[in-house]
């Protein structure tokens, strides 16, 4: 009976270090963002990543056996088009001159095992919530209320990337330019 709530003890432990990596992570990533160090934040993707960016309102046109392919992104980026966003910020030619300060606060973090898993790595689905604040010198706060669905996939040696981001925007809708990421 002990070794098996040994064995059980091991296991929960296991599951909550693991939360507790992904969970840093996040916040790791967000604080990238906003210390508008993009190329290395880029350098945590995958190279398969799909990252996407809906608005509530866009969901709310969705019908019943919909998937979010079904609906029309507000954002809609492979590696590569994030490499030219990240050029783009990094750079004083792009929309939004210059560019702004974001704040990402990220919470609610809730960590599943994805089941897509290999002898060289693990993924896991992680939700979480992230109020990202975005401001510019001359005009007013804008706060952007999210949700982050994410697969991250965790190596053998236990490095970290993202496969996948999908980040629903609980707004009807964006005003100006998204030339950030959220």
């Amino acid at each position: 009976m002990a070794a098996v709530q040994s064995a059980l003890q091991s296991e929960a432990n296991a599951r909550s270090e693991m939360a507790r990596r992904l969970t840093d992570f996040l916040f790791d990533g967000a604080r990238l963002l906003d210390d508008r160090r993009w190329a290395e934040w880029l350098s945590t993707c995958t190279h398969d990543i799909d990252y996407t960016v809906h608005t509530r309102a866009n969901l709310n046109l969705m019908r019943e056996g919909d998937t979010f392919d079904d609906v029309l992104p507000y954002v809609k980026c492979d590696y590569r088009a994030l490499e030219l966003r990240v050029q783009m910020l990094t750079r004083e030619w792009h929309a939004v001159d210059p560019a702004p300060w974001t704040l990402h606060v990220v919470s609610n973090v809730r960590c599943w095992v994805d089941g897509k898993a290999s002898a060289e790595k693990e993924r896991y689905r992680v939700e979480a919530l992230c109020i990202v604040h975005r401001n510019r010198i001359g005009e007013d706060l804008v706060i952007f209320p999210c949700r982050y669905e994410d697969e991250i996939e965790v190596a053998a040696d236990g490095s970290m990337k993202l496969a996948s981001r999908l980040v629903i925007v609980e707004a009807e809708r964006i005003d100006g330019a998204l030339a950030y990421l959220l």
